[in-house]
């Protein structure tokens, strides 16, 4: 009977040590098991045979294989061209309407005299509502940018409070009609603009491509 550590694999062909390594008793025959590993390992080395994996190796690449891919879904998602020139489209318009505002706010320039009317019966609550629209957009504008979840509720919220800010001032008749008609253009566009980015970020989050 041959004692552990005996055997020569040297003596064997490559399908003999595949079989005697799927057959062994490693337990029994711990140092066989290391002999015949490294008998296999010296056949790689010299390129005759390509390496063969015991089940605990494949474990182990099978492991390591699910913890990368678990790190790769933790990563925001490659942002897309459109993603980029929302993003910078947004952060631009920011940009104007927060000057404009203080600009019409503060004096320092003559307005229109339907601006001028329409800025002197600003109320706490319009105040309010163009804070928190801008704050809203900024906010989408940066999850969007990082490729995050809530970037489509925030766009969303925030075209709700624009239409519901509009609805209510000309149900009330807070503007004149003069404005109303100079501003009509530029309503819709603004509004479908933001309608089309809540459509895309909502498309986005739909395939998976927000974290």
């Amino acid at each position: 009977m041959n004692q552990d550590g005996n055997i020569d694999y040297s003596q064997y062909d490559l399908q003999q040590l595949k079989e005697a390594l799927s057959l062994i008793n490693r337990a029994r025959y711990p140092r066989n098991f290391q002999n015949l590993q490294a008998e296999l390992a010296a056949r790689t080395a010299t390129g005759e045979v390509t390496r063969v994996l015991t089940p605990h190796v494949v474990s182990q690449a099978a492991s390591g294989s699910a913890n990368t891919e678990a790190r790769n879904d933790d990563r925001p998602h490659a942002r897309p061209k459109i993603v980029w020139a929302i993003s910078v489209f947004q952060f631009f318009s920011a940009v104007v309407v927060g000057f404009g505002y203080y600009v019409a706010l503060s004096g320092d320039v003559v307005l229109p005299p339907e601006l001028r009317e329409r800025y002197s019966a600003f109320t706490v609550v319009d105040h309010a509502q163009v804070a928190i629209g801008l704050t809203l957009n900024l906010a989408a504008t940066v999850y969007l940018l990082k490729m995050r979840r809530p970037a489509p509720y925030l766009f969303t919220a925030s075209l709700g409070l624009t239409i519901v800010s509009w609805v209510w001032h000309v149900a009330a008749e807070r503007w004149g009609k003069q404005f109303l008609e100079n501003s009509f253009p530029s309503v819709v566009l603004g509004s479908a603009i933001a309608l089309l980015v809540c459509v895309y970020s909502w498309s986005l989050l739909r395939r998976g491509k927000l974290q």
